[in-house]
């Protein structure tokens, strides 16, 4: 167990307890800009805060909290593919960083997939009856894309 926190946490490797320095610089780096753009773009979203315009998962945080106070109703609201969110990532993400040597099988491929697809679909209808008029669903106007327009004189 010591190893595991150590390799996910630290960025040691099992073999030699050595620091991955590339790997932490790119946490460090990866953490630094996302900070800067939610402090920038007024948003926790990278996705959001940069370009200004809602991403596929947006409003999932709220859902998620919706979900934990039993406010289903709100949750599905919020983001209506929150349960499917909170049944796939948690899989995908432990079955990838704990049991890295066995594959995916077709049939886990197939379930990412067309999730995915679902995903997909579900977003292009939100922003094609909610965008840009409904949050979450609205344009950020704090983006730091949209303020570097703003700044050439090409948005005002």
């Amino acid at each position: 167990m010591y190893k595991i926190i150590l390799k996910l946490h630290l960025g040691y490797n099992n073999m030699h307890g050595k620091p991955r320095l590339k790997g932490l610089i790119v946490l460090f780096f990866g953490l630094t800009a996302w900070a800067v753009v939610s402090i920038i773009g007024g948003t926790w979203c990278w996705v959001q805060g940069t370009f200004g315009v809602p991403c596929p998962g947006c409003g999932s945080t709220r859902a998620a909290l919706a979900l934990l106070q039993g406010n289903f109703r709100e949750a599905l609201t919020w983001h209506p593919l929150i349960i499917l969110s909170l049944i796939l990532l948690p899989y995908v993400a432990v079955r990838s960083l704990w049991i890295k040597r066995k594959p995916f099988t077709k049939a886990e491929k197939s379930v990412i997939l067309i999730s995915t697809v679902i995903f997909m679909v579900v977003y292009a209808v939100r922003m094609i009856l909610f965008f840009p008029h409904t949050y979450p669903m609205d344009i950020n106007d704090m983006a730091i894309f949209r303020q570097s327009l703003r700044l050439l004189g090409v948005i005002y």
